[in-house]
C-alpha cells in the first residue's frame, strides 16, 4: 500500500514571538496493536508528538501542561466518534533535539536550533468499518510563523486510518518519522536534512508538500483554553498565506 507523508509542518520557518512560544510542530500517528476485545474490532496506539522551543520565555505553555485529546471521525462522513486522551509519555522536563555545531560553514556564531520533544500516547479500540477513521487534534495556537496571514495561526493535526474499502484485506500503521537532529538553512546555500520515515508494515512511502492546517476559531482570544476538547466537527481549514 503506497503512503504519503505530510511533511508541511517540519518545513515551515518559525520565528520566536516576543510574548510567548507555543507549539512549533508536530506529528500524529498510530500503530496497529491486534484484534479488539469485542469482534470486528481493531486495537490502535495513538501517539503525538510535539515541539516547542528549547529556551521560551517563562510565560509559555510547558509541554507537561498540554491537553491532548485526540478526536476520532468516521472518514467517509466526518461524524465524530469518539475522543481519547492521550497520557504523557516523559518525566521532568521532555527530552531535547539539536542542530550539529559547525557543519555548516555558512553560519558565522555557532547559532542554536534545540526543539524539546513531547510524546503522548493511549491505546484505543475501534471498529473495522468500510470508510476508516480521520484523527484530528486541535491546538488554538502554533509558533508565529513568516509569510502566514494573521498573527494567532493555530494547527489541527491529523491522521487517517483506512477501512475496508481502500484496505479489504490486512491491517495498517502510519510511518513515524525518524527525527533526531535540527539544522539552520543559509540563504541561497545547499543543506542536506534526514527525513527518512521508518513503517512497521514495510509499505512503499513517498512524500509530498501538503497545506498545513489552521486551528484557531474565529472567536479565539489569548484567555481561550489553547487545548480545546475535540469539536464535533473536525476542523480542517488551510493555513491562509500572504
Amino acid at each position: 500500500m503506497l503512503k504519503y507523508l505530510f511533511i508541511s509542518f517540519l518545513l515551515l520557518f518559525l520565528v520566536q514571538n516576543a510574548n510567548a512560544v507555543h507549539i512549533a510542530a508536530g506529528e500524529l500517528s498510530y500503530l496497529y496493536q491486534g484484534a479488539g476485545s469485542s469482534p470486528n474490532t481493531a486495537k490502535y496506539l495513538i501517539t503525538m508528538r510535539l515541539f516547542r522551543e528549547c529556551n521560551a520565555p517563562a510565560n509559555s505553555a510547558p509541554l507537561n501542561e498540554e491537553n491532548v485529546t485526540v478526536g476520532i471521525y468516521d472518514k467517509a462522513t466526518a461524524t465524530y466518534i469518539t475522543s481519547i486522551k492521550l497520557a504523557q509519555q516523559f518525566a521532568g522536563n521532555p527530552p531535547t533535539i539539536q542542530n550539529t555545531q559547525g557543519i555548516n560553514p555558512c553560519l558565522t556564531g555557532n547559532p542554536v536550533a534545540c526543539y524539546q520533544v513531547g510524546t503522548y500516547s493511549s491505546t484505543i479500540e475501534l471498529p473495522i468499518n468500510t470508510g476508516g477513521y480521520t484523527l484530528s487534534w486541535v491546538r488554538y495556537s502554533r509558533a508565529v510563523v513568516q509569510n502566514v496571514a494573521g498573527s494567532s495561526v493555530g494547527a489541527t493535526f491529523t491522521a487517517e486510518i483506512p477501512g475496508t474499502q481502500q484496505l479489504p484485506v490486512g491491517t495498517n500503521s502510519s510511518p513515524v518519522f525518524t527525527i533526531s537532529d535540527t539544522t539552520i538553512v543559509c540563504k541561497n546555500t545547499g543543506f542536506t536534512f534526514n527525513y527518512s520515515a521508518s513503517d512497521p508494515d514495510g509499505d512503499s512511502l513517498a512524500y509530498k508538500f501538503a497545506p498545513a492546517y489552521d486551528g484557531t476559531p474565529g472567536n479565539y482570544t489569548v484567555s481561550t483554553n489553547p487545548d480545546p476538547d475535540p469539536s464535533l466537527i473536525p476542523t480542517l481549514q488551510p493555513v491562509l498565506v500572504n
